[in-house]
């Protein structure tokens, strides 16, 4: 059984119908789902049409659907399409630039967004993945912990909900350990990894 399951959202879960999504909720709990997580509300970062939210109606659905299920629904800030790019830059004013922008981005959504008014919400999740490769510098690391904990800060902000990131073991070589790096997290970040 599962405890929950991810759903991605794409452009084409724009045309599901609310049979469908009863079928993939009913689904789940039939797998043992106990949640849903949106993996994100958006995604942003490209440009143009590129970019594009979840529109309130289909987030609505979700909550609706899950909710006959007795589901709960985790939502996912939207994602900016940069984040791999931005770990890879050298200039650490790039990666500063690229967190602010995106914290700012969190800020407004978490600002307008009325899900954690859902009586079936269960916190927000934050839709980046985090390893001990890209993070092994100390410096990279405070970089990340500080801006965790500005996202955790304004997530929490009208929900007791402990806020959700996903993390993984690179098997890339590199200095850094996984362990160190989520110690340093927690300890400026109240985060579920």
């Amino acid at each position: 059984h599962f405890d929950g399951s991810f759903i991605q959202p794409w452009r084409s879960h724009l045309d599901l119908t609310a049979q469908d999504w009863q079928r993939h909720m009913a689904l789940a709990r039939q797998l043992g789902c106990r949640q849903i997580v949106v993996q994100w509300a958006g995604l942003y970062g490209s440009g143009g049409d590129a970019d594009w939210d979840v529109p309130d109606p289909v987030m609505q659905l979700i909550f609706s659907t899950a909710a006959a299920e007795g589901l709960q629904v985790r939502v996912g800030l939207p994602y900016h399409s940069g984040w791999w790019k931005a770990l890879q830059a050298a200039d650490p004013a790039a990666l500063d630039a690229f967190l602010a922008l995106t914290l700012d981005h969190a800020r407004r959504y978490l600002q307008r967004a009325p899900w954690a008014r859902q009586a079936n919400f269960s916190g927000w999740y934050l839709p980046y993945e985090l390893e001990q490769f890209h993070w092994a510098q100390d410096d990279r690391q405070q970089r990340l912990c500080t801006w965790l904990a500005a996202l955790s800060a304004a997530a929490k902000a009208g929900t007791p909900h402990v806020t959700a990131i996903s993390t993984y073991f690179s098997r890339l070589p590199t200095t850094g350990s996984l362990a160190q790096l989520w110690t340093r997290i927690l300890e400026q970040a109240p985060l579920r990894p």
